[in-house]
């Protein structure tokens, strides 16, 4: 797993390199290699948790979660897709209650709908919308696509594991045939269900359904607030990344180089020197991405707790884990052990950008 994260990293930095070039082919070579690289991560990832499930071994830690921004945060990572295919994307968030939800997986499960929707889509729209029916006691996220449809006589069997419909839909779109068993088996770890209306050459309906944590909505509770932007753009940034594979360190110097200075280590000994040196000079860095796995007797949470113990200005600079192994409840752990957000290998290096931003914000 380890290979092919480096693999689809150095993919990705090709294909910004040699899209400064102009030089289309070569591009394409690098798109080819970095989406396929990404289908086959996503397919290993697919079967690793169907074989969870399977095994009933899939853990969850179920929250109160806002889930409006779960979705705001889940649609921001297609939009660029959807314009590269010029779709349009919309998302229309009502007032929900609070649900009892496990985010990681339900950010999961609506990009794996997603990314169908946008798969089969050749032109049109895809909406997203939440909305709450206090009747029937239910929230709802419903996306709704323009696509190529489904074919009725496959609707009884479209959650079975590795079957794919055939009718109609060249073998360019097809794919393992994992994704919506394994987004059925999740939503309904999570006390919800799923229904899908659909029809041959009139789009797709995907509804996901799940019990509120309580009927009476608090606006202070389900609303964030606004907070004051310290920094305008990602720009001039001091970042410190701390990595000790040398692949994923060239990988991560160069998707974040743009974006200021980047100073890099590769062992604990090494940042705490780094960072009594640049303090001394009366330098603070603004970001921290840091590995979890590092070199004895270092680990990222440990280094962590250091030195925010051996400099106070550190307790509110955002501190970002990074690790190649996505368990379940690996983030909950980290954000408990005192990390502020959380990436998973390989790194998008959009997605790590709308972190740092987030993280930015906050301050």
């Amino acid at each position: 797993m380890l290979t092919l994260n480096n693999i689809i990293g150095f993919a990705s930095l090709l294909e910004a390199e040699i899209s400064l070039l102009e030089h289309k082919d070569l591009f394409d070579y690098a798109r080819s290699i970095s989406e396929s690289g990404d289908r086959l991560l996503h397919l290993l990832n697919n079967i690793i948790d169907i074989s969870k499930l399977e095994a009933n071994d899939m853990q969850m830690t179920l929250r109160p979660c806002n889930i409006n921004n779960i979705v705001a945060n889940a649609t921001q990572l297609y939009i660029f897709k959807a314009n590269e295919q010029k779709l349009k994307l919309n998302l229309t968030t009502n007032e929900v209650p609070s649900a009892l939800i496990d985010e990681k997986e339900l950010i999961k499960v609506i990009s794996a709908i997603l990314e169908n929707s946008i798969k089969y889509t050749q032109k049109g729209f895809i909406n997203i919308s939440t909305d709450f029916n206090e009747e029937k006691n239910e929230i709802s996220i419903r996306i709704k696509d323009t696509g190529v449809g489904i074919d009725p006589s496959y609707l009884p069997i479209i959650f079975d594991p590795f079957r794919q419909d055939s009718l109609g839909f060249s073998t360019e779109l097809q794919g393992a045939g994992l994704g919506l068993p394994l987004a059925k088996s999740l939503i309904e770890m999570m006390r919800g269900r799923i229904e899908i209306d659909s029809a041959k050459g009139n789009g797709t309906t995907v509804t996901l359904f799940f019990p509120p944590e309580k009927t009476n909505l608090d606006d202070k509770k389900t609303k964030e607030p606004t907070r004051k932007q310290k920094f305008k753009s990602l720009q001039g940034l001091e970042i410190f990344i701390v990595e000790d594979d040398l692949m994923n360190k060239i990988v991560l110097y160069e998707m974040t180089k743009s974006l200021g200075n980047v100073i890099t280590a590769i062992n604990g000994d090494e940042t705490l020197r780094i960072i009594n040196q640049s303090y001394n000079e009366n330098k603070i860095f603004d970001i921290m991405l840091f590995d979890i796995n590092l070199p004895p007797p270092w680990d990222g949470v440990r280094l962590m707790h250091e030195i925010r113990k051996k400099w106070k200005e550190y307790k509110t600079i955002p501190f970002i884990a990074q690790t190649a192994y996505a368990m379940a409840g690996d983030k909950e752990k980290l954000l408990e052990s005192g990390f502020d957000d959380y990436i998973s290998k390989p790194i998008n290096q959009q997605e790590l950008y709308s972190i740092i931003k987030n993280q930015l914000n906050k301050l």
